[in-house]
């Protein structure tokens, strides 16, 4: 099924480009995460870690384009491989949300 086979792919995707590097329609420059943020040796400038990375609305248009996709097959109802594929999408986007919301400069103190 096309649905499904898509969605594997969106999941692998995301699994190995967690900051959008190749899903994304805007890319941001030179954006890194907290994983980068440690002493680099000598000679070696912090740029080489530097990658490109998606926006809040790039990944917003992700996430509401799964919630279509699984309506369009029958929701709660519908087709089961979509269903556990797009939940599978959702938890692999938990990752690329939290990169946004941090070079976006919100944090967990910023909601409620």
């Amino acid at each position: 099924q096309t649905a499904t086979a898509t969605l594997q792919l969106l999941c692998a995707s995301d699994e190995s480009f967690p900051r959008g590097e190749c899903w994304t329609s805007s890319a941001r420059s030179f954006w890194s995460t907290g994983l980068d943020d440690r002493q680099y040796p000598n000679g070696i400038s912090a740029n080489v870690l530097e990658r490109y990375g998606s926006s809040p609305a790039d990944a917003g248009a992700v996430i509401y384009l799964l919630g279509t996709t699984l309506e369009s097959f029958g929701g709660t109802g519908g087709d089961e491989s979509v269903q556990l594929w797009t939940l599978m999408a959702l938890l692999k986007m938990t990752e690329s949300s939290a990169i946004i919301c941090s070079r976006e400069g919100l944090d967990s103190t910023s909601f409620g």
